[in-house]
């Protein structure tokens, strides 16, 4: 996914465009929601837990 964002990038400034702050901004929270986050063990046997009980109900 990073790769399609980095050819993205580098063909809007290829053809001489140049990104307005709403673009920018948009970009920003596209790398920000695509950074890898830490999830524990425990986190992951209570959301399926939490799934198993929402199948059965």
């Amino acid at each position: 996914m990073r790769r399609f964002m980095y050819i993205a990038l580098l063909t809007l400034a290829a053809c001489g465009g140049s990104l307005s702050d709403e673009q920018r901004k948009q970009l920003k929270e596209g790398k920000a929601s695509q950074e890898i986050k830490r999830v524990t063990e425990a986190q992951i046997m209570e959301a399926a837990f939490k799934k198993g009980r929402d199948v059965i109900a």
